[in-house]
């Protein structure tokens, strides 16, 4: 793949001998914490252009001088991220530079939010924001009926639990990928509430709420659905995204 950048200082080592990360691609750090790797060597000029570039254990960081996109492609290649005018992009493909069509992470985890807040029925054909860590109240009206939600994981290796409680009937919790997948379910009794644990890589992901045929809703009371990231401790490596890995409780 070719990248065109602008000159970036290099850091040969830090004090404790370790490579350090050029500074200009500093910037990505706080918004793609655990998804950069460990710089692997110095800094390099493109020989393609006046850019420069990096590689780590996850991908290659690179800056274009001419946009001034400072950006990270996953080792696959394909996965991008990248700082543009003070917006987080994220895309999908071989193309180095933003595209048009580059999803705005910051817009879609937080502009869409209210959205979504105040849609307690989004339906199945048109599901509404579930941003990390933002609970979300919703209602069923209907047997049979399905409220779906849209997730976005950014990291190369998220570890994501999706809730659903505070129920005032019996339902169901599902989880599919973007081709419609079901990747996990959680199908308890009764009011007990509903979790699933899972471990997907970047992507947009579909949470569905879902109450059986022949089972009443209580059209009055709303229930709680939440996604929530967890920490990880260690950076990912190719090797946490080889699969993916969904447990119930």
């Amino acid at each position: 793949m070719e990248v065109a950048g602008a000159t970036v200082a290099s850091l040969p080592s830090d004090a404790s001998g370790a490579i350090a990360m050029g500074v200009d691609y500093l910037a990505l750090l706080p918004v793609l914490q655990g998804v950069l790797g460990d710089p692997m060597q110095d800094v390099i000029p493109n020989p393609a252009g006046c850019g420069t570039y990096q590689l780590t254990t996850n991908g290659l960081i690179y800056e274009n001088c001419d946009t001034g996109l400072v950006a990270f492609v996953a080792n696959d290649g394909l996965q991008h991220w990248g700082l543009l005018n003070g917006e987080l992009l994220q895309w999908s493909g071989t193309l180095s530079d933003a595209p048009p069509d580059a999803i705005d992470v910051a817009a879609t985890q937080m502009a869409l939010v209210p959205v979504c807040g105040d849609t307690l029925e989004p339906g199945a054909d048109a599901p509404c924001l579930l941003a990390d860590a933002a609970p979300q109240l919703g209602i069923l009206t209907s047997a049979g009926e399905t409220n779906a939600y849209e997730y976005s994981a950014i990291r190369l290796s998220n570890d994501v639990v999706i809730s659903l409680s505070q129920l005032p009937a019996d339902y169901d919790l599902y989880l599919a990928d973007a081709n419609g997948t079901i990747l996990g379910s959680s199908v308890q009794e009764d009011l007990t509430p509903e979790s699933i644990e899972v471990n997907v890589g970047p992507g947009v992901y579909y949470v569905y709420v879902h109450v059986d045929d022949g089972r009443l809703p209580d059209p009055t009371t709303s229930y709680l659905v939440q996604a929530a990231l967890q920490p990880t401790a260690d950076a990912p490596t190719d090797e946490t995204t080889s699969g993916q890995d969904a447990s119930v409780t």
